[in-house]
């Protein structure tokens, strides 16, 4: 078989293909608006709201692997607050203790090295951290030419870079 043959052999295929698939629509439509309901009354499912049911304390935990650092964040475990009610609150005294206010360890930022490390004096000794590090109990945030930013107990805290 030369080229012009195949190709019209292809063609007339294809047209037979397409042919017969658009005969299946059209039965598969004809078949379809046969099967529709033609009365006027129509069946509603009646659809009930859901009931929820409270399981108790909730906590959220925090501890996913942050994207963009590829680094994984401390574990923070917060419980929500159960929801009480109101004559309950009236029974209930609370003492209220007075918030402790935590003294920041002695920081002495240095500098910076390529960008990425900083230099940390801690309580006199010193530290080359990255971002993510903690040294003692001094989380690093973030880390700048000029300035470093610092998490301590829930706190940040940004330390200028000492000339």
């Amino acid at each position: 078989m030369d080229k012009k043959t195949k190709t019209i052999l292809l063609v007339v295929i294809a047209i037979l293909v397409w042919g017969y698939s658009a005969l299946e629509w059209i039965n598969y439509a004809e078949v379809s608006n046969n099967n529709e309901l033609t009365s006027s009354s129509s069946v509603v499912p009646i659809i009930s709201p859901l009931k929820l049911k409270p399981k108790g304390d909730k906590k959220l935990i925090l501890d996913y692997r942050d994207p963009f650092l590829n680094s994984f964040k401390r574990k923070v475990v917060k419980e929500m607050p159960k929801k009480m009610a109101p004559s309950n609150q009236d029974k209930i005294k609370t003492n209220v203790p007075k918030p402790e206010v935590l003294k920041w360890p002695e920081i002495i930022y240095s500098g910076v090295i390529n960008n990425k490390l900083g230099l940390l004096k801690i309580n006199g000794k010193d530290y080359i951290v990255k971002e993510g590090d903690i040294k003692e109990n001094i989380y690093v945030v973030k880390i700048l030419s000029e300035r470093i930013i610092l998490e301590f107990n829930d706190l940040a805290k940004e330390i200028l870079k000492k000339n």
